[in-house]
């Protein structure tokens, strides 16, 4: 059975299927293909690190181990926060109806950065919900695909192809406005670090 997002707004619950966009999906791709003298297809690998071996695809794995060399199963670890406390692991959001709340404003989209794209069906959007994307209302939500220890946000908004859900999260960085003092801004001379990690010279 497919997954739905469950949104209430006002008692009003949505029930929605949604399809996830693929950057591929309305922008076409192009994919290289790499072939050897013979015009054989080639496959990607990797050098090892003193150059004497190569490693096919498939042929690395990451595994975890403590200070003394034991391995450490995923199941073992856990997510803690700066104090060294364990989060708790929140369960997914899909299947469970939630609020929305709203609307609010686009400028709100600028604190976040968007990550995945859904397209939402507007057969499926309650009549009231509908009326208000209609209008130009962005709604937001709380979103985890899977069980997760972090949140991420939901906005829906209609645009010109239809309804979508933008799953985003908090941008790590400040909007300098356009009249702000350019010295507030400047690193000082005493404070750069002389080490340059892109050398342009030739």
């Amino acid at each position: 059975m497919a997954r739905k997002l469950v949104l209430s707004l006002d008692g009003e619950v949505s029930e929605l299927p949604f399809t996830r966009l693929a950057a591929r999906s309305p922008f076409g791709s192009r994919d290289k293909l790499v072939t050897d003298d013979a015009g054989e297809l080639s496959q990607r690998g990797r050098i090892s690190a003193d150059g004497s071996t190569v490693i096919p695809p498939g042929g690395l794995t990451q595994v975890y181990r403590d200070q003394a060399g034991n391995h450490i199963s995923r199941s073992e670890l856990v997510t803690i926060d700066e104090y060294g406390d364990v989060l708790d692991t929140l369960p997914s959001t899909l299947g469970i109806e939630h609020e929305l709340y709203g609307p609010v404003p686009a400028a709100r989209l600028l604190d976040h950065v968007t990550t995945s794209v859904y397209r939402i069906d507007d057969a499926d959007l309650g009549p009231e919900l509908a009326a208000a994307l209609e209008r130009g209302d962005i709604f937001e939500a709380e979103f985890r695909y899977n069980p997760s220890t972090s949140t991420k946000a939901l906005f829906l908004l209609r645009g010109d192809e239809g309804t979508v859900a933008l799953i985003s999260e908090p941008l790590a960085m400040r909007f300098v406005d356009r009249d702000e003092d350019p010295e507030t801004n400047t690193v000082d001379d005493d404070e750069e670090d002389d080490d340059d990690d892109f050398d342009f010279s030739f």
